[in-house]
């Protein structure tokens, strides 16, 4: 089955015939060079009144001619783009709406035209409206009937608000207007209106009708500032002469007029020329603030700051750049949060719809709801939260770094007190029965073993094994220490003592293991 039998079978009709839009041969001619305050009024009232080809026409202009607004408008769509791209199922605990989100994924990547177009939707943060063409073709995949094949920007040539609405005129393959137009079929075309003037019309020009202002006085300023110079910044010469001398007058006038070709004059003898210099620094100063305030002006309207663009004195503390970056941030989630309510309504519906999958549309994102960074991973685990392998999976998404979760690592050894407390652990309080004594005995053998006493007890074992038949022998604490000092001359009382201790400590956790192990 074709893709046109396809279509007949699923909505009783054909699918609207691709259109080839082939170069920029058609596009109107530029205009901004010829603009003035009277010709943008002008352009706007026809804009207001349905006709907006001089309008976008205009817009292009400015956008890609005008410096300063084409970085701002590049940082504007790079906030929302440079994030990583991620796909997640409505309802994540839904094994076939899981399935599909990762099969967008990989359907997009291999899209070579998703991100112009997502390029291309973005121009309406400050146009009125940015629309897109989609293109269907049936599908190999597996579930699948149909995909994308192409997404494709519709040229604002094109558009027509003559009627009040938005219609699309046809154009032939080389991209000619013809006389005809079509409405907006929700499965052929996305439209995107990514700012926030929802009580104008699309005939007002969004924000970029604040821009254009701006941009004019911008460029007019730098106009200004070449006349001004062309009149008065050039030096000027002044030459005096003796009035009675009609032919010294002549002669430096002709003089003067050839200055200009011959950088140099002769003068006559009695005659005399002073070169003065204009003083443009106070004009070029005011020139320099004005066109400064424009282009401040133009970046507030597209990123809501200055800062990215111009550096100031914020003087101490500076407290503004935290501001402004959080309006920029701000911006940024917007723009990511319409352009995905967007995609989600009008691109993964329409795959929905056109596959005839039972789900609810994946949700799309750039650069997550939440910044993911170490600070806020690390905040986390601090408050005793862990992670699940679906967060993992999310992290690693928006990252771009694969993650795993850790081993467990290895519990550290308890610490064994110190060899005074055992010895005190394992000798009974005094005037005790007998009976409880021997269960006191066990009580202190059982904590010395929990405390990790066994591993020292071996390792003391070996080294003091041949001392150990001393212990058996000793009658108190006193006579072992006197006993080890008669075996080993050369110790001291302390260094006795602390043998004594290991000696005993060893034998009490050999003893306890051997009790156990009973």
């Amino acid at each position: 089955m074709n893709i046109k039998d396809a279509f007949n079978t699923l909505f009783g009709r054909k699918p609207t015939p691709r259109r080839v839009i082939l170069g920029s041969s058609h596009e109107p001619t530029a205009i901004a060079q010829t603009i003035d305050a009277g010709r943008l009024h002008d352009i706007l009232r026809s804009a207001e009144a349905g006709d907006m080809s001089d309008f976008f026409a205009l817009a292009r202009d400015v956008t890609a001619g005008h410096g300063h607004t084409l970085a701002e408008f590049g940082k504007r769509k790079l906030a929302v783009l440079a994030k990583a791209q991620g796909i997640a199922a409505k309802d994540r605990k839904d094994p076939r709406q899981r399935l599909i989100a990762d099969q967008l994924n990989d359907h997009l990547d291999s899209l070579s035209t998703w991100l112009p177009g997502m390029v291309h939707l973005l121009d309406s943060t400050i146009y009125p409206v940015a629309v897109l063409e989609k293109f269907w073709k049936t599908s190999d995949r597996p579930g699948w009937r149909f995909e994308l094949e192409e997404l494709r920007p519709v040229p604002y040539r094109a558009f027509d608000f003559t009627l009040g609405y938005l219609r699309i005129r046809d154009l032939d393959e080389n991209g000619a207007p013809l006389g005809t137009f079509h409405d907006l079929d929700p499965l052929r075309y996305v439209v995107h209106r990514g700012h926030l003037l929802t009580s104008t019309p699309d005939t007002w020009g969004g924000p970029l009708r604040a821009i254009l202002f701006w941009w004019l006085f911008a460029v007019m300023d730098r106009d200004w500032w070449a006349r001004f110079l062309e009149r008065f910044g050039a030096p000027f010469m002044e030459g005096t002469y003796d009035r009675t001398d009609d032919n010294s007058r002549m002669l430096l006038e002709r003089a003067f007029s050839a200055a200009t070709r011959l950088f140099g004059i002769a003068v006559p003898d009695g005659a005399s020329v002073k070169i003065h210099q204009a003083n443009t620094s106070q004009g070029g100063d005011a020139f320099e603030q004005f066109h400064s305030v424009a282009n401040q002006e133009i970046s507030k309207i597209i990123l809501g700051q200055t800062l990215s663009a111009q550096g100031q004195n914020l003087g101490l503390g500076g407290g503004q750049a935290a501001i402004q970056g959080d309006v920029r941030d701000d911006i940024r989630v917007f723009d990511a949060l319409l352009l995905g309510a967007t995609v989600r309504t009008q691109i993964f519906a329409s795959l929905i719809h056109l596959n005839g999958w039972q789900i609810e549309s994946p949700r799309i994102t750039w650069g997550g709801e939440l910044e993911i960074n170490a600070e806020m991973l690390k905040s986390l685990r601090e408050a005793g939260l862990d992670f699940t392998d679906e967060a993992i999976e999310t992290i690693s998404k928006q990252t771009g770094i694969e993650l795993v979760r850790a081993t467990s690592p290895a519990q550290p050894a308890q610490p064994t007190p110190p060899l005074g407390q055992l010895s005190a652990l394992a000798s009974p309080p005094p005037g005790d029965p007998l009976a409880d004594r021997s269960s006191r005995a066990r009580a202190a053998t059982d904590r010395l073993a929990s405390s990790a006493a066994v591993t020292l007890s071996e390792d003391l074992g070996r080294m003091l094994r041949p001392l150990a038949t001393l212990v058996g022998e000793a009658t108190s604490l006193s006579d072992l220490e006197a006993r080890l000092k008669a075996a080993i001359p050369s110790l001291d009382y302390n260094q006795a003592a602390s043998v004594a201790e290991g000696v005993l400590v060893s034998s009490s956790a050999n003893a306890a293991q051997g009790f156990r192990e009973a």
